[in-house]
């Protein structure tokens, strides 16, 4: 392992050790890069053109109101967001 690439892991091992994520925030991560990977593979007509590349966002014909960023970011916030309501007790 050369002195550039151990440096760089005890970085990453740094920052992991100072930034906690609790249980929530790990969930939705997981969610999010699920979800991009599941829809990437998809590609659906809505966020894709024809030659399999990213629709920019907009009103014209060859542009889309769905974007990939987008619909990953809402779908992102409402998992988050339900996942905070689960872990609340109302009583």
């Amino acid at each position: 392992m050369s002195y550039i690439s151990k440096y760089i892991f005890l970085c990453i091992i740094y920052i992991y050790k100072m930034i906690r994520l609790n249980k929530r925030l790990k969930q939705t991560i997981l969610f999010c890069l699920i979800i991009s990977y599941g829809i990437y593979l998809y590609k659906p007509n809505i966020m894709f053109n024809d030659n399999n590349e990213f629709k920019k966002f907009g009103l014209k014909r060859d542009e889309t109101i769905y974007p990939f960023w987008l619909v990953i970011i809402i779908s992102s916030f409402m998992f988050h967001y339900m996942c905070l309501l689960n872990g609340v007790n109302y009583i």
